[in-house]
């Protein structure tokens, strides 16, 4: 089941603000969250920061480093940027939209409301991000440093690039009751 909201779509204009590290709690627009009611929250981590992965197609490896989505949640706390969220990063199998996202030394923590959870959240427990580069170096070894991003959409897949991308347990709460404005 697809809910349709409507809210701003993804600004896609490059950005002059600093890419460096973002502390800020970033919170959706309250109209997307009034748009899920019955609606269950789930909270992961999207993608984890200074942790290597080899499972990518990079044959050194891709690191993130702390701050890579900076812009992002800042565009995103301005309600100028929407992330949904899909399954098997397939845009078209959109089960829900994120509507909270920060950084923490740990990497990028995001909050997704989903409208008609099934068995998906079962067998899907992890999460994988889409995303364009914006700033990236060679690291030591070879390795590709992911030094800004913009963020595409979060997944739910069943085998992520990074170990800790997973969905934090309990895997989904209840949506709270929320007062209409």
């Amino acid at each position: 089941m697809v809910l349709a909201l409507t809210f701003a779509q993804p600004v896609n204009t490059p950005s002059t603000a600093s890419h460096g590290p973002s502390t800020a709690h970033h919170t959706a627009p309250e109209e997307v969250r009034r748009g899920w009611p019955g609606g269950r929250r789930l909270t992961g981590l999207a993608v984890p920061y200074d942790r290597i992965s080899t499972r990518t197609q990079y044959e050194d490896g891709e690191v993130f480093r702390y701050g890579a989505f900076a812009v992002d949640c800042e565009q995103f706390a301005a309600g100028e940027l929407s992330i949904p969220l899909v399954v098997d990063h397939n845009d078209e199998d959109r089960i829900g939209w994120i509507t909270e996202m920060h950084e923490t030394p740990e990497g990028l923590e995001v909050e997704a409301w989903v409208g008609d959870p099934n068995e998906l959240l079962t067998i899907r427990r992890n999460l994988s991000i889409s995303f364009r580069d914006g700033a990236v170096r060679q690291g030591p070894e070879g390795v590709r440093e992911v030094l800004a991003a913009h963020l595409s959409h979060v997944s739910l897949v069943r085998d992520s690039a990074y170990v800790d991308a997973r969905i934090y347990d309990p895997p989904l709460a209840p949506a709270p009751e929320l007062v209409p404005a």
